[in-house]
């Protein structure tokens, strides 16, 4: 139960959420220091913002490497042999995303006996991924969306947090407070969705919390 919310404004993304923690099976809730949305443990230029399984935000936050990749060595060795070299993806754009950073997710959701198989095929949850100033929606099925819209929400409150973006991206008010009023929107109509909330950008290593 969850709401976030992506928006890119000019050169940066903002990354928003709200803090609550919710089950329908046991009926409780609970507001929780670990956010919904923080930076990747080796890349602080790496936004991540998921809903559902809190599991799964932990294994995103906790794992080191997920930009790297194996390729083998330009020069090779005196018999003819070449080796591998470990690389890192400095520009995650779309083709780093499907290539290295996806697939470097599954392997870390199979070792972490989080992914589901299922009759349509690997199953592991929903989240966002920002840098500088572009973003991409990882799907319950691993594919990649690099959408048109220059906001997103996702989660059970982001149908109503994105009608409130259809209207507030015409205003003229600043990325954050559009941010915070959709929140609001998503919390007023749909289930488990309470403050604080948590804003993140791609532009500083600020983390601004909301408690109105």
């Amino acid at each position: 139960m969850t709401c976030v919310i992506a928006y890119k404004d000019k050169d940066r993304v903002y990354i928003g959420a709200d803090s609550l923690s919710s089950s329908l099976q046991t009926m409780e809730k609970h507001s929780r220091r670990d956010n919904k949305v923080f930076r990747l443990k080796d890349r602080d230029d790496i936004l991540i913002g998921f809903c559902g399984s809190y599991r799964m935000g932990q294994l995103l936050q906790s794992t080191c490497g997920l930009l790297q990749y194996q390729e083998e060595s330009e020069e090779p060795y005196e018999d003819g042999k070449t080796t591998l070299v470990v690389k890192e993806v400095e520009d995650l754009d779309y083709d780093a995303m499907i290539e290295v950073f996806v697939p470097n997710v599954i392997a870390l959701f199979k070792e972490g006996d989080f992914a589901v198989q299922s009759e349509a095929g690997l199953y592991g949850g929903n989240f966002i991924v920002a840098t500088k100033d572009r973003f991409y929606y990882v799907m319950g099925d691993f594919s990649v969306a690099d959408l048109t819209d220059e906001y997103l929400a996702i989660g059970c409150g982001g149908a109503y947090a994105k009608g409130a973006l259809d209207i507030l991206s015409k205003s003229k008010k600043d990325t954050k407070t559009k941010i915070l009023e959709a929140l609001r929107v998503s919390e007023k109509n749909a289930l488990a969705i309470e403050k604080p909330y948590v804003i993140l950008n791609t532009f500083d290593d600020s983390v601004e919390v909301y408690d109105k």
